[in-house]
């Protein structure tokens, strides 16, 4: 499946939900819960028509952590 055609890291919301029904298997309330849930945990965010990822910075902790 092909990503929007911007410079970010996104895809459009039809898409983001076939992925998300196709792969892993949700039905449309499920898919519509899930992106709510990455929403409302600032995971992934809208522009427009689009779903993009929230890009997160390690913090120092973060770094410490996974060494």
């Amino acid at each position: 499946m092909a990503a929007s055609n911007s410079d970010h890291n996104g895809l459009s919301t039809r898409e983001a939900r076939t992925v998300l029904a196709d792969e892993e298997e949700l039905s449309k309330a499920g898919v519509e819960n899930v992106l709510e849930v990455l929403h409302n945990h600032g995971e992934i965010y809208y522009v427009g028509e689009e779903v993009r990822i929230t890009e997160m910075e390690l913090s120092n902790t973060d770094v410490r952590n996974n060494s």
